[in-house]
């Protein structure tokens, strides 16, 4: 079964029947856990319109889907082809920063493949037809009864416009539909389709450098660096790169969470916080790449951290990407240079029956919990705080457990920026999400108090609110 901390399972959209209207966020999701359709539907007059199934969704039993049937006949429900029109998917997608949407599908056949595709409607009428923009490349999903998982990067050279003469920006900057259909060529209504099909796990996210790997997992959000084989990057696929027992990745060669191609900082340094470098590309950093200047993977001073193009040889292409970031902290990516939490020995479970909590959400690592990245510090008295870089967008999160036995949240009102705390209160389920939106990337704060349980139980339990405050861009 799916973590029930979000209309979005582990990450796509929010979802439906929350206590506020939203419009698209980084990091909701639709998981169907609610067992509800979440907004999606053929229309009012379909005979045949998406139902919940309760099981058998692409974790198995007890994870629910949302099952889409199509007659193949003229009329309602003879097409591959539903529809949302809630807040949650609707709106100014540029803005919140979404240009990828990612899916789990299963095709149960009889026999035709699902062509995939999304359709955006949104912007004004021109010409008397609605503006639409449609994938321009369908994902074939073959009739095999076997889930699998998918994103369609949503950009005007991935988009093809079908309907009205809007502009792709003018489009996604006030969508009023977004469509899962399937169509052999790119258009806006679907194909007649015999078959029945099963959705899970919508997500909405972002890839800002186009690089194919989301920016909540990319260790370089704005320097496109795509998987390589790590060890021989004369290997140029997963395939063989595998069955040479190399690791297929992106290049992280001191594993501070900033892939190679963004992290000139490649001198070491032990101090803490951080976990390699000083946190600035500077004048050790050139004395490191001098020293490896012209060497080749196996040679004696070949040092794979100087390789910042990795080339598994170290030359001129490398000293130009380190000029690039020369006085500057690398990345932006996963790392926490100059965003890393107040040190602290204390207890980080203290108030919360020994569960150590983190920020969790769109934001950082969908919906992962990473130690020493989006981790929360006890700073004692009750005291928590968390530091973590945000690309701007807009969230929504969690405070929670790595194991989300324990979340809290605040479901009613937004999370500003700046604002006085807010109180959040423990939370689970579909719908029950904080949101937050970023203005400026950078790193965030967040800061919160525990409320314990008044008077205290025996056996302890986790306080039963915190008080959660967000201040940032810091300096």
């Amino acid at each position: 079964m799916k973590h029930r901390y979000s209309v979005l399972a582990a990450s796509l959209l929010l979802t439906a029947g929350m206590a506020q209207a939203q419009d698209i966020a980084r990091g909701g999701l639709d998981n169907f856990e609610s067992e509800t359709t979440e907004g999606w539907s053929h229309g009012a007059v379909s005979p045949n319109p998406p139902t919940v199934i309760p099981t058998g969704g692409n974790e198995g039993a007890d994870d629910a889907y949302l099952e889409n049937q199509s007659s193949g006949s003229p009329g309602p429900g003879g097409k591959h082809v539903f529809f949302n029109r809630d807040a949650r998917w609707t709106g100014d997608y540029i803005a919140a920063g979404v240009n990828k949407i990612r899916v789990n599908v299963i095709n149960f056949g009889p026999t035709e493949v699902v062509n995939l595709r999304l359709a955006f409607f949104g912007g004004a009428v021109r010409g008397g037809l609605p503006p639409c923009w449609v994938s321009t490349d369908a994902i074939v999903v073959p009739a095999d009864s076997t889930w699998r998982n998918y994103s369609v990067l949503v950009d005007e050279t991935t988009m093809t416009q079908v309907g009205g003469g809007a502009t792709f920006e003018d489009t996604m900057r006030d969508v009023q539909e977004i469509r899962v259909l399937s169509a052999a060529a790119p258009q806006c209504q679907g194909d007649a389709f015999l078959g029945v099909s099963g959705y899970d796990d919508f997500q909405t996210t972002a890839d800002t450098d186009l690089d194919g790997i989301n920016d909540t997992e990319d260790n370089c959000t704005l320097q496109p660096n795509p998987p390589v084989c790590i060890g021989d990057a004369s290997i140029d696929n997963e395939v063989d790169c595998t069955a040479a027992t190399l690791s297929w990745g992106q290049v992280d060669s001191d594993a501070d969470f900033y892939g190679n191609e963004c992290d000139g900082d490649i001198a070491p340094d032990v101090d803490p916080p951080f976990l390699s470098g000083n946190c600035l590309v500077d004048f050790g950093d050139v004395g490191a790449l001098k020293a490896a200047f012209l060497t080749n993977e196996g040679d004696a001073n070949y040092d794979q951290e100087a390789d910042l193009v990795y080339s598994s040889s170290i030359g001129f292409a490398d000293v130009g990407r380190l000029k690039t970031q020369f006085l500057l902290p690398p990345g932006p990516g996963l790392g926490n240079c100059g965003c890393a939490p107040e040190p602290s020995a204390l207890d980080p479970g203290e108030d919360f029956t020994g569960l150590e909590l983190f920020v969790r959400g769109g934001m950082a690592f969908e919906w992962g919990a990473v130690p020493l990245i989006n981790n929360v510090a006890n700073l004692g008295s009750m005291e928590y705080q968390a530091r973590l870089q945000i690309t701007a967008g807009s969230y929504a999160f969690k405070i929670a457990s790595e194991d989300w036995s324990l979340g809290y949240a605040n479901v009613d009102v937004p999370t500003v920026v700046g604002d006085p705390p807010l109180n959040f209160t423990p939370q689970s389920g579909p719908g029950t999400d904080a949101t937050i939106t970023i203005a400026e990337s950078g790193c965030y704060e967040f800061n919160f108090t525990a409320n314990p349980v008044d008077p205290p139980e025996d056996p302890p339990v986790p306080a039963e609110s915190i008080d959660v405050s967000v201040v940032g861009p810091l300096p």
